[in-house]
C-alpha cells in the first residue's frame, strides 16, 4: 500500500484541543488507512505522521474533518530505509 508523510501544523495556544481531538481521531481511523509512526517537534506546533493509504485524499480528509484546528499537507513518499519493493522498483527504473 502507498506510503504518505503528513505534515501538520497548529498554534501553540492549541496544542491542548489538537491532541484532544488527534487521540479521538485515532480510535475513529477509517478502513483501508494505517498510521505508522508519528514525530511531534520539541516546539509543540506541528508533527510528521507516516500513514499507508490508498490515496493522499484519505489521509487528508480524515484529518481535515477530524482536527480542522491542525494545518495538515500530505505528500506521497517512498520508504527508503529499511528497504521495502518500492525503492527497489525505483532503483531499477533508474538503471535501466
Amino acid at each position: 500500500m502507498p506510503l504518505f508523510v503528513a505534515i501538520h501544523k497548529w498554534k501553540i495556544e492549541d496544542l491542548t484541543t489538537v491532541t484532544r481531538k488527534v487521540i479521538e481521531a485515532l480510535q475513529q481511523i477509517p478502513e483501508g488507512v494505517c498510521m505508522c509512526s508519528s514525530y511531534l517537534d520539541s516546539g509543540q506546533t506541528g508533527a510528521w505522521c507516516v500513514w499507508e493509504a490508498k490515496s493522499k485524499e484519505q489521509v487528508k480528509d480524515f484529518l481535515t474533518e477530524k482536527v480542522p484546528e491542525m494545518e495538515t499537507d500530505v505528500k506521497p513518499v517512498l520508504q527508503f530505509f529499511p528497504p521495502s519493493p518500492d525503492i527497489y522498483a525505483l532503483i531499477h527504473a533508474l538503471v535501466t
